[in-house]
């Protein structure tokens, strides 16, 4: 575990949010491997991010060789506003604890506090990324491809196949959905998977898999876990936003109303963006 900044020590003036910051994505990045790997991160000012979410691409206009041109169709574009959001965690420590515990003692027992907070707020940002596609999902039914009963891989060349193109391409689901891939593979030739900085993940037709277990098992009949697959792109893809200011904050709470505790409170501040209807799909895979 890295060894965080303490801004409560006179040796805080050394040090800038910069540290801190870094720091802070290292443990996100430990903690959400998959989703640093594969999902892009871009900065934006100011509380929202101000983009156009493309619906249909349009057809261009043939042009004859006498200089006739043949009408086209026009881009249709959506304009949507997504405000940032704050994911906070916190983790408080009781100042006793603290005193009885020395100077290092305290910083340690302070760096520990941070990273929890921080492990809290990555936590929630991941179940917030599900329910964003499923909000997105809702209004655009249409990429919620068809299940093909018994045929998990199947089923993924269904959901891919509603997708723009192929390449950065992720799937995510939770472990349920998982575990149903590799049984699939097993019998079809054995489990492939990729590496990115250190960490193997699972993959089929050059698609890498995350794993998210704040997907949750949906009550149906029969109950179904959902499978996303997901365009990573800057431009013209799915992308996570973080402010110019930073993705993380961090604050200390020396003494709570009624509580003798130091408290770290960590926020993580971002929203996702859907830049294209057909940047994102999944598929529900029956339990």
């Amino acid at each position: 575990m890295a060894t965080f900044v303490d801004f409560s020590t006179s040796e805080s003036a050394k040090y800038v949010p910069a540290d801190l910051q870094t720091q802070l994505i290292d443990l996100y990045t430990k903690v959400a491997p998959g989703l640093d790997a594969f999902l892009p991160w871009i900065t934006s000012a100011g509380s929202a991010y101000t983009y156009n979410r493309l619906s249909d691409i349009g057809a261009g206009a043939v042009v004859a060789a006498d200089g006739t041109i043949t009408a086209g169709t026009a881009i249709t574009s959506t304009q949507i506003a997504a405000p940032f959001v704050s994911y906070s965690g916190t983790h408080s420590i009781p100042n006793r604890d603290l005193r009885s515990a020395g100077a290092q003692g305290a910083a340690n027992k302070k760096d520990i506090a941070i990273a929890a907070g921080a492990k809290q707020a990555t936590y929630s940002f991941q179940a917030a990324i599900v329910s964003t596609l499923n909000t997105f999902l809702s209004a655009n039914s249409g990429q919620v491809a068809a299940n093909v009963s018994g045929e998990i891989l199947a089923s993924i060349d269904a959901v891919s196949a509603k997708l723009y193109q192929k390449q950065n391409v992720f799937l995510m689901g939770n472990a349920y959905v998982e575990n149903q891939i590799k049984a699939k593979m097993r019998t079809s030739g054995g489990v492939t998977t990729v590496e990115l900085n250190g960490q193997y993940f699972l993959a089929y037709d050059g698609m890498p898999f995350v794993r998210n277990d704040f997907i949750s098992t949906v009550d149906a009949s029969p109950d179904t876990n959902r499978l996303y697959a997901i365009v990573a792109d800057e431009t013209s893809g799915t992308v996570a936003i973080e402010p110019e200011s930073g993705r993380f904050t961090f604050a200390e709470i020396p003494v709570e109303k009624g509580k003798d505790a130091w408290t770290a409170l960590v926020t993580l501040d971002a929203v996702i963006a859907i830049h294209s209807v057909r940047s994102v799909a999944a598929v529900d895979v029956p339990v």
